[in-house]
């Protein structure tokens, strides 16, 4: 006995310790790169508009809402990146945030089988005081040759 502790019962502690640990462990979804050749190519008549955020687990784990024309398309994933098709036209890009970044990006006007990527920010330091941070998260469009590359090495949470 260790400590006072029955063997069985320090078994079964281990048992649980482990069970927890895998739980955690989790899994993720495939990179961008491990997949690209499966994603299909954008449709004559559509735009295809690449989101992603870098994984800085120093800014935080928040998980944002990203619309397009205020429309809800998906969520701003730490290291994660999204796709949607859309038609030709101008859209706004935004996310959820706490506070508003005074200098908005304009708004990304696509044309039929253009592929552009934005980029979302995360600037904790933006919006808070003290001990109490706010994220504030922005939007950035990004050069497609940048956003290609940097997009690759994202965690692939899926297009329409």
């Amino acid at each position: 006995m260790a400590f006072g502790i029955p063997l069985r019962l320090r078994r079964l502690a281990a048992m649980g310790l482990l069970v927890l640990a895998a739980g955690c462990a989790g899994s993720f979804p495939p990179r961008f790169q491990e997949i690209a050749a499966q994603v299909p190519p954008v449709p004559a008549d559509r735009a295809r508009i690449y989101l992603y955020r870098d994984y800085e687990p120093y800014e935080g784990a928040g998980r944002p809402y990203l619309s397009l024309n205020g429309e809800r398309i998906g969520i701003a994933e730490p290291g994660g990146a999204i796709y949607r098709d859309v038609p030709p036209g101008t859209y706004r890009v935004t996310v959820a945030s706490y506070g508003t970044w005074p200098f908005p990006p304009p708004p990304l006007t696509v044309k039929a089988g253009e592929v552009r990527y934005i980029k979302v920010e995360s600037l904790q330091t933006w919006a808070s005081c003290g001990t109490i941070i706010r994220f504030t998260f922005v939007p950035m469009p990004i050069d497609a040759v940048q956003g290609e590359r940097e997009a690759a090495g994202s965690w692939f949470y899926g297009g329409r």
